[in-house]
């Protein structure tokens, strides 16, 4: 079966043709028959880049590839096909939750005139009244989140509001906001209305936590939130590991980052349900072991063998009982 056919190339439009459409139109969809990973597309490039969704243990807007579609094989050479009965449909018919979320890395949420402005959170360590330049919004859960810096790739820092009273200062993840994985959070949207604002505008007769100094030190040292604890985490240099194609075995090792190869993240996000997933990172563990994250990065994925510490701290911060974990 061919997978794009020239009736659908013409139906779809180009890429970052439906960027403002809040619940943009699905043209085509594609599904690997041995498991349950779907794509659908909204957007093509003319020769090979799709942006729409792709569900696998939960859906999520991306970009994906026509030939990495074409040239993946499953279980006794079995390939990628497309729906035929699948007709052109709004993604809120996929999932409702959807709607809100026509988002990638550099569209929706974060986009990058935003991005380029603010500053990194090391920036800030002289700063005691910082400007939040942007502000998401959990209508839902009468949730806010105050951005006054971003490492630019991952970690957003500021300040987190609950029911118009209680702020905290925190890191907080850009893939998680975008994801929505908790159940009911309801779609995070970004306040278009929102004017840029110094941080005493914000917290004025408010309960907040002391504003944290933000040395590299006690960002590391930080386990105040999970968003703190996973840039912890995940922080450290990675080491180079000579890994051929194929399921590299798990670290022994701890509080070491290691390079590893998609095979094995693949391998290990599959082998069972995960016990702890945010935005592009998870946990794998067996029996009673401590955790090994696993997390994708600008192309790149690693590992991180945990400590019983890290192990319990990570399932008390994700709100995880420690049986469950293990």
């Amino acid at each position: 079966m061919e997978l794009l056919t020239s009736d659908i190339r013409k139906r779809l439009p180009k890429l970052y043709a439906t960027t403002s459409d809040r619940d943009p139109v699905l043209h085509v969809k594609f599904f690997a028959p041995w498991s349950r990973r779907t794509w659908w597309a909204s957007e093509f490039d003319g020769r090979d880049i799709f942006y729409g969704l792709h569900e696998r243990f939960g859906t999520e807007w991306c970009f994906f590839s026509l030939k990495e579609l074409e040239t993946t094989r499953g279980p006794e050479g079995l390939c990628i096909v497309r729906d035929p009965d699948f007709i052109s449909d709004f993604a809120s018919r996929v999932d409702s939750r959807l709607i809100a979320q026509n988002r990638s890395r550099r569209r929706g949420l974060l986009p990058d005139e935003i991005r380029q402005r603010l500053p990194k959170p090391v920036q800030l360590n002289d700063d005691t009244n910082p400007i939040f330049l942007v502000k998401f919004v959990a209508p839902s859960e009468s949730r806010a989140w105050y951005v006054s810096a971003f490492d630019g790739d991952e970690w957003l820092y500021g300040v987190i509001e609950d029911d118009g009273r209680w702020l905290s200062w925190s890191y907080f993840s850009l893939s998680e906001l975008e994801s929505n994985p908790a159940p009911n959070f309801g779609p995070v949207e970004r306040d278009f209305e929102f004017q840029p604002k110094l941080a005493s505008e914000i917290i004025r007769d408010k309960h907040v936590t002391n504003y944290p100094a933000q040395s590299v030190s006690e960002v590391n040292g930080s386990t105040a939130s999970l968003g703190s604890l996973l840039k912890q985490l995940t922080a450290t240099e990675p080491v180079p590991i000579a890994t051929e194609a194929g399921i590299a075995r798990l670290p022994r090792e701890t509080g070491v980052v290691f390079e590893t190869n998609e095979d094995t993240y693949d391998h290990f996000l599959d082998a069972l349900p995960v016990p702890f997933m945010h935005g592009n990172l998870f946990s794998f563990a067996e029996g009673f072991d401590p955790h090994t994250l696993f997390f994708r990065r600008g192309g790149q994925y690693f590992m991180r063998r945990l400590t019983e510490e890290e192990t319990e701290a990570l399932c008390r911060l994700a709100n995880i009982p420690r049986a469950v974990c293990t």
